[in-house]
């Protein structure tokens, strides 16, 4: 019988105690047999390093503890004790069906793809269901495709822990450090270095909804999501020059979402209001030229851009990845 290929799961951890036990014994109940679970601790103050500790004599799991670094830290530490042809990179915060690793490798030994995409669920308080994202999608994509539907927010995301990612290519490849929304500024990269994508459909990834993150004054964290949106602009039109007004109209989307957020709760500090603003107004004519920015989309825009803010509340995509990490 040949051997299953291994799958390297990293779980990078940052004060998680609430949610962190689920996570880890969704992962431990996987059908799928053969993986291992690289457990990286990035400095918490809370008890989760204790949680951590309670699964290091586990026969699949590695511990590790590191002094705060960051996300970002943790996750190329993690890639750097991984063992597997395939890597799965979590979030501490959400949690697996028991069949999604399975489910995954299968779809990439039929298809031949280097990634593989389920379907999610978005949770709130008590593990209810909010709603299901990018489910029914079933498809095989190459990378142009799979980098449009991203673009688009249709089939798929900048989310990470909703993938399975071929081993190799992370090769010389790190996320960026010192900087949130790490994800938006790394997924791109990684779809545009494989050939093949196959996106199973099934929802088996449930992933938790952070109040905070939707419901308070926006700081220079959040400018790290624009910046990271320019460059995958610029990487685009350099790369796959025929997806830049798609390439745009994810910024024009992230902006659009920001500045309204913005006219809610305001700002942490004047350097995040000023730039805001200053991206929202230099992008403001491009972005109603976009094609497809919808009327509604527009519409936020316009009101945004005459300070009839309140009118926009509603078309604040909440739900959106990037408003998390």
């Amino acid at each position: 019988m040949t051997k299953k290929p291994l799958i390297s799961v990293i779980l990078p951890v940052y004060n998680a105690k609430k949610t962190l036990k689920k996570c880890i014994e969704s992962i431990l109940g996987q059908k799928y047999s053969n993986f291992e679970l690289i457990i990286v601790d990035d400095g918490s103050t809370d008890v989760s390093d204790v949680i951590c500790d309670g699964y290091r004599f586990h026969p699949k799991v590695r511990v590790f503890h590191r002094r705060r670094q960051g996300e970002a830290s943790a996750r190329n530490f993690g890639l750097t004790k991984a063992n597997g042809d395939y890597i799965s990179i979590l979030d501490n915060h959400d949690w697996i069906a028991p069949e999604m690793l399975s489910e995954m490798q299968s779809a990439i030994r039929d298809t031949g793809s280097q990634i593989a995409v389920v379907g999610r669920y978005l949770t709130g308080d008590h593990e209810s269901i909010l709603m299901d994202q990018f489910t029914d999608n079933k498809a095989i994509l190459d990378n142009k495709m799979a980098l449009r539907e991203l673009l688009l927010e249709r089939r798929l995301d900048s989310l990470v822990g909703d993938k399975l990612f071929a081993s190799k290519l992370f090769n010389e490849f790190r996320f960026p450090t010192g900087r949130s929304h790490i994800d938006i500024g790394s997924t791109y990269k990684l779809l545009a270095r494989a050939n093949r994508i196959t996106h199973i459909g099934d929802p088996l990834y449930y992933r938790k909804r952070e109040e905070s993150d939707l419901n308070s004054p926006m700081g220079q964290r959040n400018l790290d999501l624009l910046l990271f949106s320019q460059d995958i602009v610029g990487f685009i039109k350099k790369n796959f020059p025929y997806l830049e007004s798609e390439a745009r109209y994810l910024y024009y989307h992230n902006l659009k979402n920001y500045r309204a957020q913005l006219s809610q709760y305001g700002a942490e500090d004047s350097y995040t209001n000023f730039w805001i603003k200053t991206y929202f107004k230099r992008s403001f004519l491009s972005a109603m030229l976009n094609r497809y920015f919808s009327l509604s989309e527009k519409a936020t825009m316009v009101l945004a851009r005459v300070g009839a803010y309140r009118l926009a509340r509603p078309s604040v995509d909440y739900y959106s990845v990037n408003s998390r990490k």
